[in-house]
């Protein structure tokens, strides 16, 4: 009996942690695979494009200003640098660059937000607050931080849909008690969307997955 309790309290669990984490790999692999691929199609992609856009430009000067065809060649070329600009994006995510790290201010991220994000928000009536409830140094790549906000950001909106709040909020969290406790800083996106639904959560950082609704996020 002794020897069957000790299984069930040590080695059991070590084993389905281990199966855990195997599946945590294989899904990985798989992602990782995936991401290759998917970056490979984008380079093809961004070829074309350019030479669309190439073409656009030489035809621009041929046309009236103002003409209904002068206006369609804008708007196309308009467009295509939209999806040039997605590609690029994509290529930065496929094969992300070394962070740079510096010692800066938790709030400095977070305050370049506001005037970059607000105007667009404000058509929908979402309203982007700031809430600094503390000002750690922390030691973070300043440009792949922002743009996660950003992205946090981007995220709550489309959750929002209109007529919202996002929060953006600096804080500091300590952990531990005593002479082992450590503090570290939080920066937070919060807004009053409808939450995380619980089947997407556990999914919440795979690569590729579809875009859903994010109440509240962490970095």
């Amino acid at each position: 009996m002794l020897v069957v309790l000790v299984y069930l309290g040590v080695v059991a669990p070590l084993r389905q942690r281990l199966r855990h984490t195997q599946a945590i790999l294989e899904r990985q692999e798989k992602l990782s695979s995936l991401g290759v691929l998917a970056a490979g199609v984008a380079h093809e992609i961004r070829n074309p494009l350019t030479s669309i856009k190439a073409r656009l430009f030489t035809q621009q000067p041929l046309l009236p200003q103002g003409s209904p065809a002068w206006e369609d060649n804008v708007f196309i070329t308009e467009e295509i640098s939209r999806l040039e600009q997605i590609v690029r994006d994509f290529l930065a995510f496929a094969r992300p660059t070394e962070p740079r790290f510096a010692t800066l201010k938790a709030t400095e991220p977070m305050r370049d937000l506001l005037p970059l994000l607000q105007p667009e928000l404000s058509k929908s009536k979402i309203e982007l607050k700031q809430e600094f409830l503390a000002d750690p140094l922390i030691r973070a790549d300043a440009s792949q931080l922002k743009q996660v906000l950003i992205n946090l950001v981007k995220n709550a909106a489309d959750a929002l849909g209109a007529n919202g709040t996002i929060t953006l909020r600096t804080r500091t969290e300590t952990q531990g008690r005593g002479p082992h406790a450590t503090t570290r800083a939080v920066l937070e996106v919060q807004d009053t969307g409808p939450g995380i639904p619980p089947e997407v959560q556990p999914r919440l950082f795979d690569r590729f997955l579809p875009p859903r609704p994010v109440a509240r996020a962490w970095a």
